[in-house]
This record gives structure tokens, sequence and C-alpha cells, in this order.
């Protein structure tokens, strides 16, 4: 470097003459005394005095920024009715602790139930947000009507069109309300309405992993083929006609690829908001947003342009039908926004509730073997009914203990402390916390729940005070009213599904060591391959594979 300076000084001294002839010499002092070194000194000057100089200021600069950054560190950590909240130290005065767990790590459920074991039933996890681990306090964060606390500001990045949204709407009143427009649709008596195209769409996927794969002997990856069929679910119960995933094989339209990426954003947008605009560029609403803002679009325009032309009462038509109190309609912006969070949201919860029910009957043989006794020991039509699953109990036991154990939701289902602010486990958090609960971190409280809770056993759900338990206070599907609205369609589709496999196949988890978890808000699992062969004596083994038939 030095060789650099010497090489330009005289280049310096000559600009320096010239500024001197013309008078104009800076005023500023530092300027004045690197002129006054290149003037006085003879050509062998040593640049070592500027490099001191440089290297001073440099110091003294550093020194000044550490010292201002520690003492905003120590403003934002005990400048806060928060300070005596526990957790790690970089998490009470930075946002970046909680970026690393959940963004780069991708471990976020987990550490933070790790957390909660040091530190106890409240956790600081970032400069204004605390995580609670007591299951008693759900009854109170998400309680219904305004008793329950309002959505916090993260929520406000999703979907901002202007209408009405579900998922994402903070203010308690509008939520009921619109909630309350389209709720009678998804009770129980109206998803059952549908149970002929849920066989319907269950027969696609089972004949589909029969023909690839039981009969040819191929390895399923069943990460891919069971969004195959979630999709299909949703977009057959929404639209009224299935995309054709398990018919064809392939992903329609990159839907899934799309799907993926928009989900490997969510922790970005989640925790870091700012990023945003970012997502505005042409690329990624391209091969994200954008393609879902078409899915919903296409089908309902066609419904618009040219009437329900089957006549089946989808979704898509209850909520073209549905009227708040009033009597008005639904704005189009709602109802897209509706059918927009369906697709967005549906197909990766229950795809990734599947592939952990097999994963966790393959580990559990003996729970595997039960539900087998109970299910051949009953008259089943092909396929079984909902009614004649009801005589199944431990099959509907094992889709909730998968729900339990691995909850597609792995966020903390955050909310704002409301006005006046509140005292949680005996520490007072002020009005604007943000306050939140995980399902993964409620459910592995051993103090609550007991030493077992994070082993797979079913029967707890088999006995009625250990179930009503379990529902009062877990976080399967949410609670309250902001509780998920797709419950009974999720638990209908887990449930037939199940029981066709079982009925049908035998199956073996391949390369189990490479099946992981990924925080992308929902806690995804990855690399599940499955081994299926015909099960003897079940439904196919001696069926002669007819286009269209059912299974």
């Amino acid at each position: 470097m030095s060789k650099v300076f010497r090489s330009i000084e005289p280049v310096l001294r000559g600009l320096h003459l010239e500024a001197l002839a013309q008078k104009m010499v800076p005023e500023n002092t530092t300027a004045k005394y690197l002129i006054a070194l290149l003037t006085t000194h003879s050509a062998g000057f040593q640049w070592d005095h500027i490099f001191s100089l440089i290297a001073g200021l440099l110091g003294v600069l550093f020194v000044y920024m550490v010292v201002k950054l520690g003492l905003h560190l120590q403003k934002t950590r005990n400048d806060t009715p928060l300070k005596d909240v526990p957790g790690p130290w970089l998490a009470s005065c930075s946002p970046l602790y909680r970026f690393w767990y959940a963004v780069v790590k991708g471990n976020f459920h987990n550490d933070l139930t790790n957390l909660h074991r040091k530190y106890g039933n409240v956790v600081r996890i970032a400069p204004n947000e605390v995580s609670i681990w007591d299951p008693l306090v759900t009854r109170e964060i998400y309680a219904h009507g305004d008793k329950g606390y309002p959505k916090c500001d993260m929520y406000d990045i999703a979907l901002p069109n202007g209408y009405f949204n579900l998922a994402v709407e903070r203010d308690i009143q509008t939520h009921a309300e619109g909630r309350r427009a389209i709720a009678k649709d998804y009770s129980m008596t109206a998803t059952l309405t549908a149970e002929a195209h849920f066989d319907n769409v269950i027969g696609d996927f089972i004949l589909a992993l029969d023909r690839n794969f039981a009969q040819s002997g191929r390895v399923c990856d069943f990460t891919t083929w069971s969004e195959y069929f979630t999709y299909d679910m949703i977009t057959d119960l929404v639209f009224g006609e299935a995309y054709g995933f398990c018919r064809t094989g392939i992903d329609v339209d990159g839907s899934l690829k799309d799907l993926r990426q928009m989900l490997l954003l969510s922790p970005f947008l989640s925790y870091l908001p700012w990023i945003w605009p970012i997502t505005q560029n042409r690329w990624v609403k391209e091969t994200g947003m954008n393609h879902y803002a078409r899915v919903c679009h296409t089908p309902i325009l066609k419904r618009l342009n040219h009437g329900n032309v089957s006549g089946r009462l989808d979704l898509l038509d209850g909520l073209l039908k549905s009227r708040y109190r009033d009597g008005h309609a639904l704005p189009m912006g709602e109802i897209v926004n509706h059918a927009y969070i369906f697709i967005l949201a549906a197909p990766d919860t229950a795809s990734v509730a599947l592939r952990a029910l097999l994963i966790n009957l393959v580990r559990n043989r003996d729970v595997y073997n039960a539900v087998m006794d109970e299910l051949t020991g009953l008259k089943l039509s092909n396929p079984a009914t909902w009614k004649e699953l009801a005589d199944a109990p431990l099959l509907h036991a094992i889709v909730k203990e998968t729900l339990r154990l691995h909850p597609p939701a792995g966020f903390n289902l955050p909310r704002a402390v409301p006005a006046g602010g509140r005292t949680i486990c005996g520490y007072y958090l002020p009005e604007g916390t943000t306050v939140g609960m995980s399902a993964w971190c409620v459910h592995a409280n051993e103090n609550f729940w007991g030493k077992d809770t994070l082993e797979f056993k079913p029967e707890r759900w088999l006995d009625p005070e250990s179930a009503f338990k379990l529902d009062r206070y877990g976080l399967n599907f949410g609670q309250g009213a902001r509780a998920c609205l797709g419950k009974n369609i999720a638990m209908v589709q887990l449930v037939k599904v199940a029981a066709q496999i079982l009925l049908n196949f035998e199956f073996e988890l391949v390369d189990e060591h490479k099946i992981r978890g990924l925080f992308l808000l929902l806690v995804v699992l990855d690399g599940v391959k499955v081994s299926f062969k015909r099960r003897v004596g079940g439904p196919l083994d001696d069926t002669v594979e007819m286009e269209g038939a059912k299974f």
C-alpha cells in the first residue's frame, strides 16, 4: 500500500501546489494537516505518519461504534418492563437471535422448546416478544370473543389487497363477522355432504400408489405424493374439480414447486418484514404469489361467467352464496382471499400430517398391529364410510396423536397483549407486547402432560378425561375464535385416507435416516420415502384394476 502512495506522491504535490496558487486550500483541519505534511517533507517522506493517522481515526471510530452499539443493546434489553423476563441475552436486545434459529438453522420449533426447558414458562425470544409454555394460558390468550388477544402486526404482511382475510385479520370483531359469514360450510354436517368427493380423490391416490409403486416395486417419494394427494383434495373441494396430480403423477403447472418457494420465503417475511418490497420484483411474483393468484382467479372467473355447470355444492359455491348478517354478499376480493388461503395452507398441513402418520405407524408396530386388528374386525364398505369408521376409535386416536406430536404449524401463533397489559405466569407484559404459544412447545411440556408426553401413545385419546384435557389445552388446530376453520375437513380426509392405505398396503420406510423436519413456519417433513406392496387379503389383492375404479 505504501508503494502505491509513493507512486502518486508527485501527483498529490502537483495538485496541492495548484490549489495553493488558486487559494483553494480547504478549511478542514485534517486536510490542512495532510497538506502540511506533503509540502514540508522531502521526497523521502515517510507515509507511515498518514497510515498511523488513518489507523488511529479508524480505531477511534470503531471504539465509538462498539460503545454506541453496546449502549443501544443495553437500553433495548433493560429499558422495558420485560427486562426481568428470562431468556438468552442476545434475544432480549436483538431480533437476530430469533432470525438465526428460525431462518438460518430452520429448527426453531425444537430450539424454542429447549429454551423453555431451560428458562421456564415465560421466555423472552425477541426485544418485544415472549413465548409461553404453560398450556393453561391457552385459555386466556386464544379465548373466544373480546376476551382473546388480537393478532399482532406480524400478520400485516400477508395478502395486502385491502379485503378481509380470515387468516390475518387483526381486529377481533371484524374477524368474528367474517368468519360467521362462511362458517356454516365447514361444519361436520356440511363436510360430510362431500364425502363421495373425498372418496373419489382418495381412490385416485390409492390407484396411483398401486400402479406406480406397489406393482412395480419402485420406492415412493412420499413427500411429493402426499402433496399430490392433498393438493388434489383441496382443489376438488374448493373448485369442484381436482387438478389431476394423482392421475398424471406430475406437478401440474409447477404449483407445488411454487408453493415450496413461497414456504421458503415465509420465515423471512415473518421475522424480517422489511424485505417485503423485495418479494414484489417480477421474478418472485411470477414464481410464487402471482401463480397462486392465477390459480384462484381462473376458476372463480369461470364460475362467474358460466355458472355452476356441474351443480355441485363445492366451497366456492358456498363462498359465492355466503352473506353477512346485514345481507350483503362477500366482495370478490374477499372470496379470492378465502380461496387463496385454502389452496395455500391446506395441502402442506395435511400432507405433513399424513407423512408423520405413516412414520409413526412404522416406528410403532404394536400400534400398527392393533389398528389393523381394529379395521379388519369391522364390516367396512370399499371405500369405508365416515360412519363406519366411527367404530374405529383407535384410528381416530392415531390421527389425533400424530397431530399432537407433529402439529403442522411450528411458529408460536403470536398475539398482541391488549390495552392495560397482562400478568402471565408471574410476569407483567405491557400493552403491545407480542406474546405467543407454539404447539410444539405446549405439547412437549412434561410438567403439565407427564413424562411420556413425547411418546407416541394414541391410547391417551381413548380415555375420556385425558381426551378432554388434550382438547381443552392442546393446540393441534389452535384454540378459540381463531381455531382452524378446516378442522373437520382435515380430520375426515386424514381418517379416511389412513384407513384406505392401511387396508390396501403394507409399507416400510426407506432411508429413514434421511428424514428431516424443517421449520418454514410450518414444520415440513422432507426425505420421506416409502416402499408399498399390496396387503394380502386387502381390497387390491384380488381386484382387476379398471380406469376410474375406486378403492
